[in-house]
């Protein structure tokens, strides 16, 4: 068996050049990422997006509202929200939005443009 420090640089060496290896059903890894960036980036356009048009008004309203309780809630929320680890916040907004409000379907992938729904 070849040791671990030489096959990592086999692997290595072939990532350098774009072979990332296959996956467990063969695809090759490569093509899986090239095939997941669009989703990938309409997500992320879509989450900053969503988080502007939330985040800015309320930074806003607090700004103007300083010292008041509007603006001790504002920060509030903020901090509860950062403080929150990111995977936890997704796994409840996903059972949420999903299960509970039926906004979203709770599995697979609808395009935006293909003027997606829950069902």
């Amino acid at each position: 068996m070849t040791p671990i420090p030489v096959q990592y640089g086999y692997w290595l060496k072939d990532a350098v050049q774009g072979d990332l290896g296959p996956t467990i059903p063969g695809i090759p890894v490569a093509t899986d990422i090239k095939n997941r960036i669009p989703i990938t980036a309409e997500l992320t356009l879509v989450a900053i997006a969503l988080a502007v048009i939330v985040a800015v008004p309320l930074g806003i309203l607090g700004a103007f509202k300083e010292g008041t309780w509007i603006d001790k809630l504002t920060s509030a929320i903020a901090q509860l929200f950062l403080s929150i680890p990111n995977y936890v916040l997704a796994i409840f907004l996903g059972y949420f939005i999903s299960v509970k409000l039926n906004l979203l379907p709770n599995s697979g992938w609808n395009r935006i443009s293909n003027g997606s729904s829950a069902t």
